[in-house]
């Protein structure tokens, strides 16, 4: 497996249950997992730890919700603010639906802003078919090229 999805969560418990989810998903892409801010931009950078990683960017970055210190806001503020970043698609995943952080999630760039299922195999298929989309050779971005349009690129 070359292509990668970079799944953020600084909760211990929120991470532990999504990443068993993304596992029985078995998406066929290798899972980069970051536990705060810096460590995403460390993983995105190849610094420090992730300096040897093999993948430059991945297919998509999944950054999970945390309300009280709105990390995956501020993560998404850093990322549609670096030019080499702001094309990496990246999906908002919340537990429960907030119309503040889903209005400004959106203003930031977000492409997707989602609800995170309750029952656990709800969850594992709601993975499965956001990496069926995102994540397959038929729907992941394209490298951008200065002569060609792309338009999800523009709205980033």
């Amino acid at each position: 497996m070359t292509d990668s999805l970079l799944y953020v969560a600084d909760s211990y418990n929120n991470r532990q249950l999504t990443l068993l989810a993304l596992k029985r998903a078995a998406l066929g892409v290798d899972l980069g997992v970051a536990y705060d801010r810096r460590e995403a931009f460390d993983y995105l950078h190849r610094r420090g730890k992730f300096a040897g990683r093999a993948t430059a960017h991945p297919l998509l970055i999944l950054l999970d919700m945390k309300r009280q210190r709105r990390d995956g806001i501020e993560t998404l503020r850093q990322l549609r603010a670096d030019p080499v970043l702001v094309v990496i698609p990246a999906i908002m995943l919340a537990a429960y639906e907030d119309a503040h952080d889903i209005a400004q999630s959106y203003e930031l760039g977000i492409n997707a802003y989602v609800t995170k299922p309750v029952d656990f195999d709800n969850l594992v298929h709601m993975l499965r078919r956001i990496g069926q989309f995102w994540c397959t050779p038929q729907t992941a971005a394209a490298p951008l090229s200065a002569d060609e349009p792309n338009h999800i690129a523009a709205q980033a």
